[in-house]
């Protein structure tokens, strides 16, 4: 059958789902990404909202991170860091620090090529109302690449 997904047959037997092959990106270096399955992995963290990998013919893989606010609030909290808007605290190196580990423990899951080698801390959450998510929440890659197109090249430079 030619459904447009992606997947295999784990050890029971059983077809196991894991994207949809026309949203696989391809880098610059012609190594093939699955970005559904590394958002899927960021989002394990219970710092991170959401996440928007970007690899498009790029040199490597980087992110796109919207935090948790309120558990980076409570976070902030216990760690007796002061906590301001969401502009403000995403640019604090002890967050940076902490989004960083949690994109190292997403890491150690990869293959080299698939590795977010660097990411962006959102200010804000990412909509279908602002046009960068449909409305089963799926990411408007193509509308995200051009709204944060700044965002991105500034990664890449």
């Amino acid at each position: 059958m030619h459904t447009g997904d992606m997947g295999y047959i784990d050890g029971q037997g059983y077809l196991v789902m894991t994207d949809r092959k026309k949203d696989i990106l391809v880098t610059s270096g012609g190594k093939n990404i699955s970005p559904q399955r590394l958002e899927t992995l960021l989002c394990i963290s219970r710092f991170i909202e959401q996440a928007v990998i970007i690899a498009e013919r790029r040199r490597f893989v980087s992110a796109l991170i919207v935090p948790d606010f309120l558990q980076l609030k409570q976070y902030c909290l216990g760690a007796g860091i002061e906590y301001s808007v969401p502009g403000e605290i995403v640019k604090n190196p002890q967050i940076i620090r902490l989004y960083q580990a949690e994109v190292d423990k997403v890491n150690s899951r990869l293959d080299s090529f698939e590795k977010i080698k660097s990411f962006v801390l959102m200010t804000h959450e990412l909509t279908a109302e602002a046009g960068e998510l449909t409305y089963t929440l799926k990411v408007k890659r193509r509308v995200i690449d051009e709204k944060y197109m700044a965002v991105i090249d500034k990664i890449y430079e």
